[in-house]
């Protein structure tokens, strides 16, 4: 509670309502005794939302924010190696502010085509999403990038949930107006792929063969017997 106080403060919420209940349960599990919170906000104008999936070939993937060795709680751990433990992932509040900030200044702009927070599963599962939620259909994207920590473990890098971090697309044009926007707010930032074909590509520019090459029709059935 005191954690989601400080987080309020930080980033000017205000918490209108709230509600306790000691019962939640689901075909008569209990659920964890986490809290949940459901924000509602104002765009204004509209027609400045942004979506998370991919637009067109040939937009530019950024990542804003680092990636850190932090595994702990993680989505991951969960469903690959059975457990449910580990320290998670430590918040910044001024670095989430920052991302925020950066991230709301590139959108007022008109130079961000879509925006995906890196949450559960972590930076892999945020480029899959951004690919496969397109309503006219998945698109691919191809990306070379390689761990900030020269020892991390790639399930580490690729599925560690670090917070305070984004995947975003622009066109080739905007590129570097949105990397001015996340110098001057103290944000990191680096080009990590581009938008188009068939197939998720993501690799270390080190190797030959990537570490994940899919058709993304074959994710997509996937993904959709999952929904």
């Amino acid at each position: 509670i005191e954690g989601l106080a400080d987080a309020c403060k930080a980033l000017d919420i205000p918490v209108v309502s709230g509600n306790v209940s000691f019962y939640n349960e689901t075909n008569g599990i209990s659920i964890y005794p986490s809290p949940m919170i459901g924000m509602v906000g104002l765009i204004d104008p509209v027609e400045r939302a942004v979506s998370q999936w991919f637009k067109n070939d040939g937009d530019v993937v950024l990542l804003l924010g680092d990636t850190h060795d932090e595994m702990g709680g993680s989505e991951y751990v969960r469903v690959i190696h059975h457990r449910e433990q580990g320290i998670p992932p430590l918040l910044s509040l001024e670095t989430e502010r920052a991302m925020h900030t950066c991230l709301l200044q590139a959108i007022e702009a008109g130079f961000v085509c879509s925006a995906h927070d890196c949450s559960e599963g972590g930076l892999a599962i945020a480029i899959a999403e951004s690919c496969l939620s397109r309503p006219q259909g998945p698109i691919g994207a191809s990306m070379t990038l390689a761990p900030d920590i020269s020892d991390m473990r790639i399930d580490a890098f690729l599925f560690g949930e670090t917070q305070s971090r984004a995947i975003v697309t622009v066109e080739s044009s905007n590129v570097s107006e949105v990397q001015s926007l996340a110098q001057t707010a103290g944000v990191p930032i680096r080009v990590i792929g581009m938008v188009g074909g068939q197939r998720l590509r993501i690799g270390s520019p080190d190797l030959e063969t990537p570490w994940i090459d899919v058709d993304v029709d074959v994710m997509y059935n996937a993904w959709m017997r999952k929904q």
